[in-house]
């Protein structure tokens, strides 16, 4: 009788013990997860400080675009590799089919692009001039914080230019000052060539092709979750 006593008190502390844990789990985990942040058109422009503009007539909705992207030498080649893997892709879910050639800038070469996009046949052609940015660390030092765009839409039955938008995405000197004073800019650029592609592709399938834009995730964890392509082979 004794021993049943004992074990019966026992159960009864391990049970007022465990209880509070099982009950704080319980309230963690049946929590709402809390709504993804919503990449609307508006908080885009801001976030990259876009301007854009319609420069002329252009009533056709794309379908097929050719871009050619002018890269600065110093943000090649990691920049360019994954700016074209994710413009193609980010345009590939909004619908629209993608050839994306870059040109390092300077290069003592030009290459005339004008048979490819004739054999692709696009609805328009996209030019992307892609520099870097740079700013001054509190101890002197230069460092690249980010990189800027411009880009011109052409209608390629016309030749002419129809619509153009400008932007940038950095890290801002706060930032480097507070957590990474040791900053120095250099290393892997998939980073910016992602975000770029969410600024460029967002607010052209917007403003041209006037539907909702699919949002396109710029971290690699993000993407995975979302079921977007991941190159995975050079991530």
């Amino acid at each position: 009788m004794k021993n049943k006593t004992i074990i019966t008190l026992r159960i009864v502390i391990t049970v007022l013990l465990v209880a509070p844990v099982v009950v704080f789990a319980f309230q963690v985990f049946s929590r709402p997860r809390p709504v993804p942040e919503v990449r609307d058109v508006q908080k885009i422009r801001s976030d990259y400080n876009i301007v854009s503009k319609k420069e002329g007539p252009f009533d056709k909705k794309v379908k097929r675009l050719f871009v050619i992207t002018k890269v600065d030498t110093s943000l090649m080649p990691s920049f360019a590799h994954h700016f074209e893997y994710s413009m193609i892709h980010a345009f590939q879910l909004n619908g629209i089919e993608t050839s994306v050639v870059s040109i390092e800038v300077p290069s003592e070469t030009a290459t005339d692009y004008q048979k490819q996009i004739e054999e692709f046949a696009p609805d328009a052609v996209m030019q992307i001039n892609v520099e870097p940015v740079y700013d001054t660390r509190p101890d002197g030092l230069e460092v690249m914080v980010g990189a800027s765009f411009d880009a011109s839409l052409t209608d390629p039955a016309t030749d002419k230019r129809v619509w153009s938008a400008t932007g940038k995405k950095t890290i801002s000197m706060d930032w480097i000052k507070n957590f990474r004073p040791d900053y120095t800019g250099d290393g892997d650029q998939k980073g910016p060539a992602f975000h770029l592609t969410e600024a460029i592709s967002t607010v052209f399938v917007a403003e041209i092709n006037g539907q909702e834009p699919a949002t396109i995730y710029t971290s690699t964890a993000d993407r995975l979750n979302e079921g977007q392509p991941v190159d995975l082979s050079d991530e």
